[in-house]
């Protein structure tokens, strides 16, 4: 490794930037070898790089893998239907180019799919339904970065009706009985329910199964569940909320009598489910309820 030698430092700028003594031809002597640096200076958003020979150039960069920026999701004014995603940026699933949403958008999952703010946001082959999980993508449409929803995790439906391309998974709502989208907060990669679904009550029963919750359908996400209990006594009970197929031989509360609550975060599977376990059928109640999410990027 060269050392830089004193002689060649012409200033330091008040920012701790050096100044060097320039040879020609864009050539800089650093120490016992030299840079070839640009002639002139690169575009605003460009950085050097180097091709391993010591000759420089300006280059522009790319987002790292899985890379998520913005895009944050909510309910819009008519929140029953309408979706607002902030502006931000993200690599494509691909792994081949960056998307940049310049501004933020609102889309309306009652109407197809059309270009622009305020417009429809559903593709187009689809209609809105009840109890129904919606995916929403960043996507390029001729040139153009949108927003849109489909109800494929691949974005099967927008590539195939509007040509969409360039496509990245960026969150997912949910729509009720009643076909509208259900309430929600979400901060960075964090989503809770604005009033938490009870997924799970039973009574007086015995469970070591998967159940579904209201969880993003067709990925993994971590989930949070609260879990709340009663017993009205005898035999000990023990059980938990677990990961997909983890249930065996894993004990998270032990109750004689009386009641307990636990609170979770746990890896769903892609089929939105969590694995539940109690063991006896004294139990009185059993309540599991869903406090939101938050998304593994690496999964999406």
């Amino acid at each position: 490794m060269s050392t830089l030698k004193a002689d060649l430092v012409t200033a330091v700028t008040t920012n701790g930037a050096l100044k060097v003594k320039g040879l020609g031809s864009g050539k800089v002597k650093l120490g016992d070898g030299e840079l070839v640096w640009p002639d002139a200076d690169g575009a605003a958003g460009t950085f050097i790089t180097t091709n391993g020979s010591a000759v420089l150039s300006f280059a522009t960069g790319s987002l790292p893998k899985n890379h998520v920026d913005g895009l944050i999701l909510s309910n819009d004014t008519d929140a029953d239907h309408d979706i607002n995603v902030t502006a931000g940026q993200a690599r494509d699933k691909a792994d081949a180019n960056d998307m940049v949403l310049a501004s933020e958008q609102t889309k309306r999952l009652d109407a197809s799919w059309a270009t622009g703010n305020d417009a429809g946001g559903l593709s187009s082959s689809l209609t809105i339904a009840n109890t129904t999980w919606y995916h929403c993508f960043i996507m390029e449409v001729s040139s153009t970065v949108e927003i849109g929803f489909d109800t494929s995790v691949t974005a099967a439906n927008l590539i195939e009706d509007h040509s969409a391309s360039k496509v990245r998974l960026v969150g997912s709502v949910l729509t009720n009985g009643s076909a509208n989208i259900l309430a929600f907060t979400q901060v960075s990669d964090e989503v809770a329910w604005d009033s938490a679904p009870t997924d799970y009550s039973v009574a007086t029963t015995i469970v070591d199964t998967e159940q579904t919750f209201s969880i993003p359908l067709g990925y993994s996400v971590i989930a949070r569940v609260g879990d709340i209990l009663w017993h009205n006594g005898g035999t000990t009970m023990v059980g938990g909320v677990y990961g997909p197929g983890l249930t065996s031989g894993i004990i998270h509360y032990s109750l004689s009598s009386g009641r307990t609550s636990e609170g979770y975060s746990i890896a769903s599977n892609n089929l939105s489910q969590l694995s539940v376990k109690a063991n006896q059928n004294t139990l009185t109640n059993h309540y599991i309820y869903t406090q939101g999410w938050s998304y593994i990027r690496g999964e999406m």
